[in-house]
């Protein structure tokens, strides 16, 4: 389904998104029932996606990664030979025009990386993104809303690394639906 049918992540659907999900599972139920009468939900309009109030971040580090692209993002698969010889990364905001919205699960293979500092542009963090890192020590993250970074499970399996957040925003990082499985590893950002 197209994004303007979500809330905030992928998992959430908004008021119309749920109508017509709704709609699709009751005529995937009747075929499956042999039911023939008709379906009288209607078709909800889809929501204006919001623009993001954030068009632009910190690309210095672009060269050391590699990507996939879709018609609308990019996704970080890897990190580059350039990336392998540093100790600190950030995650950029863009590539090719396109906004960087995730990374693949051991996407940060890297037996040099020390830091990685996560932008607020990153939507979606998948379980064991930094699996097997015994060198990485912190991750920085940006983003100042933790309802708007999904983070999937075993995080933090295999490394020692701890999660770094402004300090304003630290209890609601702790107190997390998602994030609260990391909260005794999630400090302020000094």
């Amino acid at each position: 389904m197209d994004s303007g049918w979500f809330y905030d992540t992928n998992f959430h659907l908004n008021n119309s998104g749920a109508i017509l999900f709704t709609k699709s599972l009751v005529k995937d139920l009747k075929v499956v029932l042999k039911n023939t009468s008709p379906t009288t939900i209607d078709d909800p309009t889809m929501p204006v996606v919001p623009p993001d109030a954030e068009t632009s971040g910190d690309d210095s580090d672009l060269g050391c990664f590699t990507f996939e692209e879709t018609s609308s993002d990019a996704t970080i698969v890897g990190i580059s030979d350039e990336g392998k010889t540093k100790d600190s990364l950030v995650v950029p905001f863009t590539y090719n025009g396109k906004k960087i919205t995730s990374f693949t699960s051991n996407a940060m293979t890297s037996d040099s990386l020390k830091q990685v500092t996560i932008q607020s542009n990153i939507r979606f963090i998948e379980g064991a993104s930094f699996d097997e890192l015994p060198s990485l020590k912190r991750i920085v993250i940006m983003n100042s809303s933790p309802s708007t970074l999904a983070v999937g499970q075993s995080l933090l399996q295999g490394t020692n690394a701890n999660i770094y957040v402004q300090k304003d925003v630290l209890a609601y990082y702790k107190l997390n639906y998602s994030w609260s499985a990391y909260a005794d590893r999630i400090f302020p950002l000094e």
